[in-house]
């Protein structure tokens, strides 16, 4: 059972650098946060795919595959939803540009958006971030399938 000390001292930080063989560390930190708050596999595997997802535009987009640059990530799990922010300071992204390729479009790529929107309960650009670009993703925690910690 997690300690109970004040929720906003429970965040972990991480800094990687923008090279997708260093997603394997992110997803290992979020898993071990996801079972130490008692989340179900299920959210826990939804929070992977979404963060790695994001990673991944993060390095192709923003860096655009440069591999001398960092993507900071802060996890905030909770009793009610785990939180991932994700900081870079690569090519500022407009979110309304943004857009999803048609599901019916069968080819690699651009479904990254799509993937974090459905996994996530919320997807949030923070367009006031500078210099680059600060991403929020947020799961809450399934009431009927959970444990509350």
């Amino acid at each position: 059972m997690p300690e109970k000390t004040d929720e906003k001292y429970r965040n972990v930080s991480l800094r990687i650098p923008s090279n997708a063989r260093y997603l394997k560390i992110v997803r290992s930190v979020l898993e071990a946060v996801g079972r130490m708050f008692d989340f179900q596999e299920h959210t826990i595997q939804a929070v992977l795919l979404a963060t790695n997802e994001a990673c991944a535009n993060i390095i192709n987009h923003a860096y655009k595959d440069e591999p001398n640059h960092f993507i900071y990530l802060d996890i905030y799990p909770s009793s009610e939803r785990i939180q991932i922010e994700l900081r870079d300071n690569g090519i500022k992204v407009a979110p309304e540009k943004i857009k999803p390729r048609e599901l019916g479009d069968v080819r690699p790529g651009g479904l990254g958006i799509h993937l974090m929107r459905s996994l996530m309960d919320e997807v949030i650009f923070d367009q006031n971030y500078k210099p680059g670009n600060k991403l929020i993703l947020i799961k809450k925690r399934s009431e009927k399938n959970d444990k509350h910690s």
